[in-house]
């Protein structure tokens, strides 16, 4: 408790002190918040929820070991949670960071709940070989998902960045030619 509780208290000393939107605190703390929205105390919070989720989880595994019911269903709770405060918070101020934590929790919604299928004492081997296989393709969909996401992303901006450049050029061109 005590690993996720000093980076918790750290954060918010952090962000209880400092003015967010000075040039100081942006040049040193830039890593903590560079795609974090800091307008809302509810999402520069979003460490502290994140990590606070990590416990949930550790919490449910450690005490709730042989009742695997509580497990599968506590941590379908925990993702439907946490994927309600990506939709209504929205700590993320880009739109990728937001689509692929959106994406990454149903994906985990799913990966979560497949166990509960297993709950049962008597599965067939080709039962067990489908849901097998369908965790496999939630682990590759999601990899695929993100680098994909990412990729079109970054190049969007890439191609916008240079026709705005081209743009000033040209702009640039035309008032500097002699009348």
């Amino acid at each position: 408790m005590l690993v996720v509780y000093i980076p918790v208290k750290s954060y918010n000393v952090i962000f209880k002190t400092q003015n967010l939107k000075g040039q100081e605190f942006q040049k040193r703390y830039r890593t903590l918040i560079m795609d974090i929205r800091i307008d809302n105390p509810l999402r520069y919070q979003f460490i502290t929820v994140f990590l606070f989720r990590r416990v949930l989880y550790a919490g449910v595994f450690l005490f709730f070991t042989n009742f695997h019911y509580i497990q599968v269903s506590s941590s379908c709770l925990i993702v439907i949670a946490m994927e309600a405060y990506f939709l209504i918070i929205k700590p993320y101020g880009s739109i990728l960071s937001r689509f692929l934590s959106t994406t990454n929790e149903f994906l985990l919604l799913a990966s979560v709940a497949i166990p509960g299928r297993f709950l049962e004492p008597i599965i067939t081997p080709s039962s067990s070989k489908v849901f097998g296989n369908l965790l496999i393709s939630i682990i590759i969909s999601t990899i695929a998902i993100n680098w994909v996401s990412i990729i079109i992303y970054g190049t969007t901006m890439y191609i916008r960045k240079k026709a705005i450049k081209a743009q000033k050029n040209m702009s640039d061109s035309k008032n500097s030619k002699p009348r």
